[in-house]
């Protein structure tokens, strides 16, 4: 059980008081991960899903379904989420495009900021996160979120 920015308790995931959320190429959805993912890099996925639940995810039954749909931020935008930066290489063969999409459509149905960047050059590992126009693109974000 936590507390929320409101003080209600709950017994679901929430933010926890959480102001900004910054996140930079990762999954939004474990439950259509697999059926988004490049051919190339699907068994890797599949395996990497496998040993964090401790088995195959594909065709999961309703209780493995449940966790992956637990473990997935897009599942759990409510008015209680912060406003929220994500950085998105569009070469990342891990991650695709698509699971940010589904974090900012949430975002967008909840009427809460949820602000993307793609990056055209940028792959998984890419410095290309870490470079002075987008660490100022974060840098004005966090400004616009806590100087309003």
């Amino acid at each position: 059980m936590s507390t929320c920015r409101n003080r209600v308790k709950c017994r679901h995931l929430c933010w926890s008081g959480c102001t900004v959320a910054i996140g930079a190429a990762a999954p939004t959805n474990l439950l259509t991960l697999l059926e988004q993912t490049t051919r190339g890099h699907y068994d890797h996925q599949r395996e990497a899903l496998a040993t964090l639940f401790g088995r195959d995810v594909v065709d999961p039954d309703a209780e493995l379904a449940e966790q992956l749909r637990l473990a997935s931020p897009v599942t759990h935008v409510s008015n209680l989420s912060p406003p929220a930066i994500l950085l998105q290489g569009l070469q990342d063969l891990q991650v695709p495009a698509s699971q940010p999409l589904e974090l900012q459509q949430a975002y967008g149905q909840a009427g809460l900021l949820l602000e993307a960047h793609w990056l055209p050059e940028a792959d998984r590992f890419s410095g290309e996160f870490f470079s002075p126009q987008y660490s100022r693109m974060i840098h004005e974000f966090l400004q616009r979120v806590f100087l309003k």
